[in-house]
């Protein structure tokens, strides 16, 4: 699976552990973690956005998306 993370989070499930580079960084992510409840957060959040393929336009879609949630979370607050 690949994601871009605004954040750095730690995910952990028996002995698996993965911890996901924040800043915007687009990297490939473990399978398990989407099952956490804290992933599903985190993504509701917008802190992460799953991309669809390694593509180009797939990559300018997830951070176009990561960029308007940040916009409406600074709205909110």
């Amino acid at each position: 699976m690949i994601i871009l993370s605004k954040k750095k989070f730690h995910f952990k499930a028996g002995g698996n552990h993965f911890t996901t580079k924040g800043g915007m960084i687009i990297e490939e992510a473990p399978d398990w973690i989407a099952s956490l409840p804290f992933y599903q957060w985190a993504k509701d959040d917008g802190d992460i956005v799953e991309v669809k393929d390694s593509s180009a336009e797939a990559e300018d879609v997830a951070v176009a998306k990561a960029k308007r949630t940040t916009r409406k979370t600074a709205a909110k607050k």
